[in-house]
C-alpha cells in the first residue's frame, strides 16, 4: 500500500498538531537519533569523512539534525519535513550562527541537486511500500555518496498491535509497519554497496497502559495508517485493548512496557 496524497497530509497535519507536545515523549526517537551519529561516524572506505552537503530526511523537531549541525559544521545542511510546524521548533532548537536549511515538504517531490550524505532517522517507514522511500533516496544522493539511515519496523509497538488483534479481531489497521526481510530486500534492489544493517529493539516503560497511548497520541502516532482501521474503535473496544494490555505487560513496579523495533542502514551509491 503506497500512502495517496490525502493520506500524505494527514500524516504531516498529525504531526503538525503533535509538535509542542512530541518532545516529551520522545526517548526512543532520542536514542535512535544518537546511535545513528554513531553510525555516520564510523565512515567506511570511499565516502567522505566530512561531506559538503547533507540531506535529512523528516526532521521533525530537530532532534537528529542539532546534532548534525553540530558534528558538521562546515557542510551544508538541508533538512525537510512533512510537518511545518516540526520544522519551526527544529529552527528553534538550532544556534543562531547555524546555516541549515530547514524546509516543510514532502520527500517525493523534493527537487535538489543530489547530496553527499543522506540520512534519516524514525521517518522513511511513513512512505510504503519502502521500496518507493528507497528511491526517493538514491534519487537524491550522489553517484559515491553515502546513505546512513533508521527507521521503525515491524514488531514496533507490537505488544499493542497484539492486544488490539485479540480484543477487536475484525478491526485491523489498514496499513502495517515494513518487515525487517523486506526492508533487506529492497535494500538490495537499490543496487547500493551496503557496508552494515542491524536491527534493535529499544524498550520503554510506561506508568499504565492508557499513559502509553496519551504518550503516543502526543507524538502523533495515533490516528495514522499503522493504527487506523476503516472502522474507529469505539470506547468499549478501546477500554478492552487497554485491559489486556495492563495485564498482559503490567511489571512488577506497575509499569507496562512496549517495543520500538529499529531498521538501520549504512550504504554507499556506486559511484
Amino acid at each position: 500500500m503506497r500512502l495517496t496524497a490525502i493520506q500524505t497530509d494527514d500524516v504531516g497535519q498529525r504531526f503538525s498538531s503533535a509538535a509542542t507536545t512530541y518532545d516529551r515523549h520522545a526517548d526512543v526517537q532520542d536514542r535512535v537519533a544518537a546511535d545513528l551519529m554513531r553510525w555516520i561516524g564510523r565512515t567506511p572506505p570511499g565516502p567522505k569523512t566530512s561531506p559538503d552537503r547533507i540531506l535529512e530526511i523528516g526532521c521533525g523537531t530537530g532532534r537528529l539534525t542539532v546534532r548534525l549541525a553540530g558534528r558538521f559544521a562546515t557542510s551544508q545542511l538541508t533538512a525537510i519535513d512533512l510537518s511545518a510546524a516540526m520544522v519551526n521548533v527544529a529552527r528553534q532548537k538550532l544556534p543562531d550562527d547555524h546555516s541549515a536549511t530547514l524546509i516543510p515538504g514532502d520527500l517525493r517531490d523534493f527537487d535538489a541537486p543530489p547530496f553527499d550524505l543522506v540520512t534519516s532517522a524514525s521517518a522513511i517507514h511513513w512512505i510504503l511500500p519502502i521500496d518507493n522511500a528507497f528511491a526517493a533516496v538514491d534519487r537524491l544522493t550522489i553517484p559515491g555518496g553515502r546513505v546512513v539511515m533508521a527507521w521503525m519496523i515491524e514488531g514496533t509497538l507490537g505488544e499493542l498491535h497484539n492486544a488490539r488483534l485479540r480484543m477487536v479481531p475484525d478491526k485491523p489497521p489498514q496499513s502495517a509497519l515494513p518487515a525487517w526481510p523486506q526492508c533487506l530486500d529492497a535494500i538490495e534492489r537499490t543496487g547500493w554497496t551496503v557496508h552494515r544493517t542491524d536491527q534493535r529493539t529499544y524498550p520503554t516503560r510506561h506508568r499504565s497502559a492508557m499513559h502509553l497511548l496519551r504518550a503516543i497520541h502526543d507524538q502523533g502516532l495515533t490516528g495514522g495508517p499503522f493504527s487506523r482501521a476503516q472502522t474507529p474503535l469505539s470506547r468499549g473496544e478501546l477500554a478492552a485493548v487497554m485491559r489486556d494490555y495492563q495485564q498482559r505487560h503490567g511489571q512488577d513496579d506497575d509499569t507496562v512496557s512496549a517495543s520500538y523495533v529499529v531498521g538501520f542502514v549504512d550504504a554507499t551509491k556506486p559511484a
